[in-house]
């Protein structure tokens, strides 16, 4: 747990040192002087229903709608990280990861390298994203619907992955502090199917 815990924390501190802007600028998030990642992804979905770009249209995944339930449940996408290039996903997961309350509740859709790390109470599953260079990488943890068994329900390390599920924040204990974290609660694996 421990050594989960911590290097999460590893892979936090150093997206913090490697982030763009001055060290004043990581702590603050500057209201209403430049355009956020959210309000470019409006913008661009925005010039895509419009026409102008078709190929930049977000899919929905409709595949198990039905009436009713949750957003995962119904298979509308929030936020679709599948459709946007690599420096607007790796963008986009870090003002997720930096404003977390931004995105409580919607439902993300991603693809990247399926991620393990076995903890001594539980195991933390994860999509992990490379930026455009592919030298660093960012994961967003994911919990699947009705608790399948590791390995046999869940595809290989490495393995590209597609999931959807609902974002939320918990909070762990360590080394006496609280510390919160990101997660896809009630997500489904979309590929490989099992």
């Amino acid at each position: 747990m421990k050594k989960i815990l911590s290097l999460v924390f590893i892979i936090v501190t150093c997206i913090s040192l490697t982030s763009c802007g001055s060290s004043s600028e990581a702590g603050m998030r500057q209201e209403n002087l430049s355009p956020t990642v959210n309000d470019i992804l409006d913008e661009k979905t925005s010039e895509s229903d419009s026409g102008s770009s078709p190929s930049a249209e977000p899919e929905k995944d409709t595949s198990e709608a039905t009436s009713g339930g949750t957003a995962s449940e119904t298979g509308k996408i929030d936020i679709d990280l599948t459709v946007l290039n690599a420096t607007m996903v790796y963008s986009q997961v870090y003002d997720m990861v930096v404003y977390p309350e931004n995105y409580l509740g919607q439902t993300v859709k991603m693809n990247g390298q399926f991620a393990i790390y076995e903890g001594e109470e539980r195991n933390y599953y994860a999509c992990l994203i490379a930026d455009a260079t592919e030298c660093c990488q960012q994961g967003i943890e994911f919990v699947l619907v009705g608790d399948p068994v590791y390995p046999d329900e869940y595809p290989e390390l490495g393995t590209e992955i597609t999931v959807a599920g609902v974002f939320d924040i918990y909070t762990e204990i360590m080394g006496g502090q609280e510390v919160r974290y990101i997660q896809l609660i009630d997500a489904k694996m979309l590929s490989p199917v099992m």
